[in-house]
């Protein structure tokens, strides 16, 4: 009994399974997604502080404890860790930072150990990401995710500026009326507005390889409104220079070049 070849392609093309396993690099994506489109904008009434006295804090933190713990899987597949010359400066000098706790004059650390801790946090982080590979091109996929996420707290703040009332859910003080999101703190909040605001110019300016999709476009409109307005309002002098900096070195498309313009 013979086979025709088509008999013969179907036996040997092995059958696609229904869940394929993401890539580490695909598990980063999604994480950093999962968090700017959602978890960055969760917040619940509280007596306010900082550090993880924040409702944000805690969701932040969560997420970036699994990118760690992923980093870590990764190191252990691939049997070698990345190590770059930054990240050799920025451990000598977390460890000069961590040095005067050292020091037996020292009786409390309830001040310094939860700061010293964050800074720790912080360079697991960092290890952790450079172990994922991340070329620049899955970099660029995810600035638009950063972009919405900051459109998103944006309106949060529009919102905070121009709806709430004295006693509202969110705790908001409606008689100083300085919008501050789901972080709670100013300088945080036009921090991230000026983040948004320099990522909808590059995207806008800079040339792409494929058109800007309409949703895109939607949200760079929407930065371009909300960014200046929240950065005036907000009147944190932190915001304000980040985003005086964004208009002064953010480079010049290229006019000449008809693909570096974008038509909204």
């Amino acid at each position: 009994m013979s086979l025709g070849s088509q008999d013969l392609s179907s036996i040997q093309r092995p059958a696609k399974p229904f869940l394929a396993v993401p890539t580490t690099e695909g598990l980063f994506q999604l994480i950093l997604a999962v968090y700017f489109l959602v978890c960055a904008h969760y917040t619940f009434p509280n007596f306010g502080g900082y550090g993880l006295t924040l409702p944000a804090n805690y969701v932040a933190w969560m997420m970036m404890s699994i990118l760690i713990g992923l980093g870590l899987w990764q190191w252990a597949r691939a049997r070698a860790l990345m190590v770059t010359p930054q990240l050799i400066l920025f451990w000598l000098g977390g460890l000069v930072l961590t040095l005067p706790l050292l020091a037996p004059s020292i009786e409390d650390l309830s001040l310094a150990g939860p700061r010293v801790a964050a800074l720790i946090a912080g360079l697991l982080l960092y290890t952790a990401i450079l172990q994922f590979r991340v070329t620049s091109a899955i970099w660029q996929q995810l600035l638009p995710l950063i972009l919405a996420g900051a459109v998103l707290q944006s309106l949060i703040g529009l919102v905070q500026y121009y709806v709430l009332e004295p006693g509202n859910f969110m705790g908001y003080n409606t008689a100083e009326n300085r919008p501050n999101g789901t972080f709670q703190q100013v300088n945080v909040m036009a921090s991230f507005m000026a983040t948004g605001f320099a990522i909808s110019l590059f995207l806008a300016l800079m040339p792409q390889e494929k058109p800007v999709s309409r949703l895109v476009q939607t949200l760079l409109l929407m930065m371009a409104f909300s960014g200046p307005l929240l950065l005036v309002v907000i009147q944190s002098r932190t915001g304000q220079l980040a985003g005086l900096a964004v208009l002064t070195f953010e480079p010049a498309p290229d006019l000449e070049d008809s693909s570096a313009v974008e038509t909204f």
